[in-house]
């Protein structure tokens, strides 16, 4: 499900942190795309010593720009 942002001081960014708790997309116009990503667990490697050890699953925000955004920054 994808929520959009556009209007509402206060209730419209408490409703979208809510949103990406439930792993919802959360589009905020000519701004970008805010959305979870779930990263499955995978070994790493310390670069020091080369030991070896288990980076545990979790759970990531990622964001996106719009195109009006990267427009803009240009």
């Amino acid at each position: 499900m994808l929520v959009l942002l556009g209007g509402g001081c206060v209730h419209g960014p408490l409703h979208g942190l809510h949103a990406l708790v439930d792993g919802e997309q959360v589009k905020i116009a000519s701004f970008g795309t805010f959305l979870v990503r779930d990263k499955a667990k995978r070994i790493g490697r310390n670069p020091k010593t080369g030991e070896e050890h288990e980076i545990p699953p979790r759970r990531v925000l990622v964001f996106r720009a719009s195109q009006v955004l990267k427009q803009a920054l240009v």
